[in-house]
């Protein structure tokens, strides 16, 4: 019979949690030998098994690869994936769909299905290591009147793995365009916006009524949020979506020093929290270069990476509510449960023990035992 133990976090970004005795509170899997960078834009799977990296620096064969984590090379690393995506490609919440652009800033968007990916996964995965040539894999959907890169997806309520009700928003223009996807059990394409062929086109339009673009927008992973950056501040709004597609956005909540792009927690998550990127100092004035997350419910943040880590990529949350991000400094894909760290970044005293590298459990790693702060 598993022991259980309640701890509660002290920052009260969650309330409180129960762990099954040695749930790793941190897992570090280091980078494939042959890849020298792994950009700053990374999706993670919700469960925390792929992770999708975009602009690749190495090998020279694909701009995005998928790394499986749970599928480990001898030496620990994880097996890499080619990709037919471009640019900066973006899953929907449940990676059904992974949106990828064509070009910069010009149309055709083209959606894929992630379990055509893993039908090719060994074929991919050969592709990435031996140089051959990739199998080729079509998109379910191409849409010629839309797409830019930077994008993100909302899945809207109600959607199903059959029927996909999804919202793209663009970079610069602040464009959002919504479709109706319905797809067989082999992940293929049906019907769009009701049609089977020749799918009458959705028009584009400013989300909220935008008349000047947003820099950086981001959706929420239900779409009741979007994010924006200006110049050291990072602004949330919440969004309402009515019944004739058009949404309103609300109160402004304001994340002062952040100036960053934000990934947002699972709409089931308790309570609502963002992660995100950003250089700021540390209690000693040092500059720190790393993650950090915020309950937008309370107006806490803290950090989450450990003074000693450099990462210059953007975080994301798993379903269960772990954060995935990378040290670059080390060159490291670290996960982490936020419940389990202090607000200064450490792994907390009582489960240094559970940390895990490459897949294995480590010895105890040095930690402070944290403090209480008040909030």
């Amino acid at each position: 019979m598993k022991t259980l133990i309640s701890i509660t976090l002290t920052t009260a970004i969650y309330s409180s949690a129960i762990f099954a005795e040695c749930v790793p509170p941190r897992t570090e899997v280091a980078w494939p030998d042959d890849y020298v960078d792994f950009g700053a834009y990374h999706r993670v799977h919700p469960s925390g098994d792929y992770l999708l990296v975009s602009n690749v620096e190495g090998l020279g064969r694909s701009t995005v690869v998928i790394l499986d984590l749970k599928d480990r090379n001898p030496d620990g690393t994880p097996k890499v994936i080619a990709t037919p995506f471009a640019n900066e490609a973006y899953p929907d919440s449940n990676w059904d769909l992974i949106s990828s652009p064509y070009g910069s800033s010009t149309p055709p968007m083209d959606f894929y299905s992630f379990k055509d990916i893993l039908k090719n996964k060994a074929a991919l995965v050969a592709a990435g290591q031996e140089n051959k040539a990739r199998p080729v894999i079509a998109p379910v959907y191409r849409d010629e009147s839309f797409g830019q890169y930077y994008q993100s997806i909302a899945e809207l309520p109600g959607s199903t793995p059959k029927d996909k009700k999804i919202c793209t928003l663009l970079y610069s223009r602040s464009s959002e365009k919504c479709y109706d996807f319905k797809l067989d059990d082999d992940g293929k394409l049906a019907k769009v916006n009701g049609q089977e062929k020749n799918p009458a086109e959705t028009q584009a339009a400013p989300l909220c009524g935008q008349s000047q673009s947003w820099s950086g927008p981001v959706l929420s992973k239900d779409g009741s949020y979007v994010s924006t950056r200006g110049d050291g501040t990072t602004t949330i709004y919440p969004v309402t979506r009515k019944a004739d597609k058009t949404a309103t956005c609300g109160q402004a909540i304001v994340l002062p020093g952040v100036g960053s792009k934000v990934s947002f927690s699972y709409p089931n998550s308790a309570p609502k929290a963002v992660t995100y990127y950003t250089v700021g100092p540390y209690k000693d004035m040092s500059e720190r270069r790393g993650v950090k997350i915020h309950n937008l419910e309370t107006n806490v943040s803290f950090w989450l990476s450990s003074k000693t880590e450099i990462t210059e990529s953007y975080p994301n949350f798993t379903a269960d509510g772990r954060i995935v991000y990378t040290d670059t400094k080390a060159k490291k894909i670290i996960t982490i449960d936020p419940n389990q760290i202090d607000e200064e970044g450490n792994v907390k005293a009582d489960r240094s023990s559970c940390i895990q590298v490459n897949g294995t459990k480590a010895s105890p790693a040095p930690v402070t035992t944290p403090k209480a702060k008040s909030v």
